[in-house]
């Protein structure tokens, strides 16, 4: 008999999966207690293993699922960061850059760089990993071949997530710089969502390639996704909402019992009349019911509230994601969040920035620009940092000079305050000025801020403060009504469709008023708290996808819209009550009015993509 051999690649193979094999077997004992005598995840309607596609699923089906998965991202990527060098700084004004600043600001704008950043990043944490491939002209039709060193040109930046990006093959040379680490990806193009588009793969090189993994534990390679250790309780949330959501229905929708009397005749013919009755009072095609030796009962029980179980939910939530609870749901009164939760997702940010974003996504990036000259080389050592102060958010740092501007105008006015508090000292502790910038002449009372310089100078102004403008700071001051649109960019699909289900031209609202209302408050507000929306792209603009909940209703008494689900409307809407606007409606529902009158008999909703246009700001016409 032959003797069986394993070779010295096969037994680095099991090495390397080993760590996997054991996260499986501990998996297995989860939700066990009393030495397995009770099964606890079997009680609770918990899965025992969760794939990375079941992740991904809840992921894009529930909100508050994808508003954990986004967060992060999208707050970590908003603002650009500086990039300097011995020669100069990419965020100087009034002096040249460098031409290494330069070379990497005119690159991130024109491959929109941060855009697929912030793609990778949370693709990254929906799954276990991600990887952006790079694509360079550097003569190789064949990319599983390594990367031709020299000055290739960059061509394209695409994200993929580990739904569609495999790893095909390892490094299993102990000697190797990256043992255990992927030589080559899988990567398929075949669309997870649209079944039906084109189906093609390739093969990629690793040095092609950037991996992103975060929470990584037993290696650099398999990440954590960020719903997984809130797994249970997010089932939880949906088992407490959609359960009393569904004995709302219930109650509402009441069954009747049926009981035939004592000395009854009814044959069944009778009986059978009373089934029909039945039916048509519970479809509302009938509003009474005439019975003939049958007593009918409506059967039901009260809806119970799921407010005070899902609060506590959202509270777990909460605290395991990072979130605070207000900047991941909002407030319900349209408050903003507290100072503490603002200073807390402040800090976040910062530290995500410096441990994960700059080492693990940017940098790398930056260097093989740097090695593949598509950046100017730096002169000396370069540096990569964002500004502190736009971790916060255009709303909340607005929120925060109007706050400083308030004790600028308590500390001028107060007698005698610069006895007590210098104004370089209220400066620097208060306002976050440095203090050797602040000009401050006289020592009396009555000796005023600037006083030798004439009322007309433009630096004259008690009210300036660093980061803002004087425009600014009248804006800040001016509240007005506030109604926020967005047009239908491609309103013809739908009066197209509206024209397929039956309604009459007659009916039908133009194509250039369509549109979907984000916010429609009477009470005045300060528009500069409401800040810009994360998710535009550079020219305003955003599409929803082909699909998902849809129906056509009337709203009001005449008009009527097709109702759709949209979480970036939905959200944008709550950023916006946060920042102190009023809806003039108990909920907000995204919706497209498009015609009036009747609707057809049989209408089947609008199931297309549908394109808006820029945010349009304006005040509530009397």
């Amino acid at each position: 008999m032959a003797k069986k051999t394993i070779s010295r690649s096969a037994i680095a193979g099991m090495a390397i999966n080993a760590s996997s094999i054991v996260r499986d077997r501990l998996a297995a004992f989860l939700g066990y207690s009393h030495s397995g005598a009770r099964d606890l995840y079997t009680v609770f309607g918990y899965p025992r293993e969760i794939s990375v596609n079941e992740i991904a699923a809840l992921y894009r089906r529930d909100g508050i699922a994808n508003r954990i998965v986004r967060s992060f991202p999208q707050a970590t990527w908003r603002e650009a960061p500086i990039f300097s060098d011995g020669q100069g700084s990419s965020h100087e004004e009034g002096e040249d850059f460098s031409a290494f600043s330069k070379s990497v600001n005119d690159l991130v704008e024109k491959f929109k760089v941060l855009h697929y950043l912030e793609r990778a990043d949370r693709l990254s944490g929906m799954t276990q990993y991600s990887i952006l491939v790079l694509g360079f002209k550097d003569g190789q039709k064949d990319l599983t071949q390594p990367l031709r060193k020299g000055n290739v040109k960059l061509t394209y930046i695409q994200p993929y997530s580990q739904l569609r990006a495999q790893i095909a093959s390892w490094d299993t040379d102990p000697a190797s710089e990256r043992f255990g680490k992927p030589l080559i990806y899988n990567v398929s193009q075949e669309s997870i969502v649209a079944s039906n588009a084109p189906s093609k793969s390739f093969k990629v090189h690793w040095t092609r390639v950037i991996h992103i993994a975060e929470f990584c534990e037993e290696d650099d390679i398999m990440g954590t996704p960020r719903l997984q250790p809130i797994y249970n309780s997010l089932l939880d949330l949906q088992k407490v909402v959609g359960g009393s959501a569904e004995t709302f229905w219930l109650c509402a929708n009441r069954g009747i019992q049926f009981s035939m009397d004592e000395n009854s005749t009814a044959d069944d013919g009778v009986l059978e009349k009373v089934k029909e009755q039945a039916e048509e009072l519970a479809n509302s095609q009938r509003r009474y019911m005439v019975t003939q030796g049958v007593t009918a009962n409506v059967l039901g029980a009260e809806s119970p509230d799921p407010g005070p179980n899902a609060e506590k939910l959202l509270d777990i939530i909460a605290g395991a994601s990072g979130i605070p609870k207000r900047i991941l749901i909002g407030s319900e009164r349209g408050e903003l969040s507290s100072a503490q939760d603002e200073n807390n997702w402040s800090q976040r940010i910062k530290e995500r920035r410096r441990n994960y974003g700059l080492p693990m996504l940017l940098k790398p990036f930056i260097e093989m620009m740097i090695a593949t000259g598509n950046v100017s080389a730096p002169q000396g050592k370069y540096t990569i940092e964002w500004d502190d102060s736009e971790a916060l958010g255009p709303a909340i740092e607005a929120d925060i000079n109007l706050k400083k501007i308030q004790m600028i105008q308590g500390y001028v006015n107060s007698p005698g305050a610069e006895y007590i508090l210098p104004p370089q000292t209220f400066a620097a502790d208060y306002l976050g000025a440095d203090p050797e910038m602040v000009d401050y002449t006289g020592g009396g009372s009555d000796t005023e801020l600037d006083s030798d310089v004439p009322e007309d100078d433009p630096e004259n102004d008690p009210q300036e403060i660093p980061g803002l403008t004087k425009e600014q700071l009248a804006t800040n001051a001016t509240a007005k009504s506030l109604y926020v649109c967005r047009k239908v960019t491609n309103g013809a699909a739908i009066i197209k469709w509206a024209k397929s289900q039956g309604f009459k031209a007659k009916d039908l609202l133009p194509v250039d008023e369509l549109h979907v209302t984000i916010c429609y408050s009477k009470k005045p507000i300060d528009w500069m708290l409401v800040g810009n929306t994360w998710t535009e792209e550079d020219d305003g603009s955003f599409a929803l996808p082909a699909g998902g909940p849809r129906s056509v209703e009337h709203f009001g008494e005449d008009a009527v819209a097709l109702e759709f689900s949209c979480h970036n409307l939905s959200w944008r809407h709550e950023d916006m009550i946060r920042a102190g606007a009023e809806h003039s409606y108990a909920t907000y529902r995204p919706h497209i009015t498009f015609a009036s009158g009747d609707i057809p008999e049989g209408v089947e909703a609008y199931s297309g993509p549908i394109a808006f246009g820029p945010e349009l700001f304006s005040e509530i016409a009397e």
